[in-house]
């Protein structure tokens, strides 16, 4: 019996419709509910990055290397930076 890779679960999850990682989840497979579990919450993420997506993708479908730093890598850092900056919490 072939299996698969934890590497190739997050790939295979990251393609996958909803309803599918919802099922995954009871997946009697530990890599294969993280998987899904990670995917949808990357999904569900409060501040979505259109830029860092389109260039996570672009990767995975082998359109470019890690090595190309044009302007959607220059836009992708800067959206990256813009979410992890610490939030300022607003006390009336």
């Amino acid at each position: 019996m072939k299996t698969v890779s934890a590497n190739k679960w997050t790939l295979i999850c990251q393609n996958s419709p909803e309803d599918a990682l919802v099922k995954m989840l009871s997946s009697p497979q530990l890599e294969v509910a993280y998987a899904a579990q990670a995917e949808l919450s990357r999904r569900s993420a409060p501040n979505p990055c259109p830029m860092l997506d389109k260039w996570r993708k672009e990767m995975r479908d082998g359109k470019r290397d890690a090595y190309v730093f044009d302007e959607l890598w220059k836009k992708a850092c800067e959206e990256t930076n813009e979410m992890e900056k610490p939030r300022q919490l607003i006390t009336g």
